[in-house]
């Protein structure tokens, strides 16, 4: 797993949703890493793929503004993201 990092090298990630972005982030450096360079379950990869596609639902992108439940939208991602 290469990163931006100086040595190139990633030992520590964050798992962290982002517009068109792999889930998986080097805590260091905060370049975006590749899902499929980590040895993870084929159903984990998808679990997390699946959540990330789901960033940003709560906001209405035509309008840059949250939609009304935004607040609430955004929490319940986190909150699964946590677990």
């Amino acid at each position: 797993m290469n990163c931006c990092c100086e040595n190139g090298e990633t030992h520590d990630i964050r798992i962290e949703g982002d517009v068109g972005a792999d889930p998986i982030w080097c805590n260091r450096c905060s370049c975006n890493l590749d899902l499929e360079d980590f040895p993870v379950s084929e159903e984990l990869a998808k679990e997390l793929s699946y959540w990330a596609l789901k960033y940003g639902d709560w906001i209405d992108w035509e309008t840059d503004k949250l939609l009304p439940n935004g607040v609430e939208l955004e929490a319940e991602f986190n909150q699964i993201g946590v677990v």
